[in-house]
């Protein structure tokens, strides 16, 4: 009985410890499923605002899109105007416009949200 009672003893201890092992291994499990969790969401709200940005993108690319075809549109409109104005006057003119280089950018003044940037030609 004696070793009966050894054994027993040996039993309950060896199953404590693996209850103690497995209720850390419980907490690291939770603690670790959290995280993850917290992961996914950061990730799903980076792809949101990316998605986001992507469409501010492309709408303001159209914007500025039309907006340049409608000066260009204008600019052709006050040229031809320009001409019937000085062949109804009778006056004869060698008109040239001038030329203008391509916009050159500046660096931005802030590598991410609120800087400006400046734009130059010659």
């Amino acid at each position: 009985t004696a070793s009966c009672d050894k054994s027993k003893e040996d039993i309950n201890s060896a199953k404590s410890t693996e209850n103690s092992r497995l209720q850390e291994a419980q907490v690291n499990l939770a603690a670790a499923t959290k995280d993850g969790v917290e992961s996914e969401q950061a990730e799903q709200q980076a792809t949101t605002f990316d998605e986001f940005l992507k469409k501010e993108y492309a709408h303001q690319m159209k914007e500025c899109c039309d907006n340049r075809n409608g000066y260009m549109s204008q600019l052709c409109g006050l040229k031809k105007i320009r001409a019937h104005l000085y062949q109804a006057s009778g006056k004869t003119a060698n008109i040239t416009d001038c030329e203008v280089s391509e916009w050159t950018d500046a660096e931005c003044s802030a590598t991410c949200e609120g800087g400006t940037q400046k734009r130059t030609r010659s």
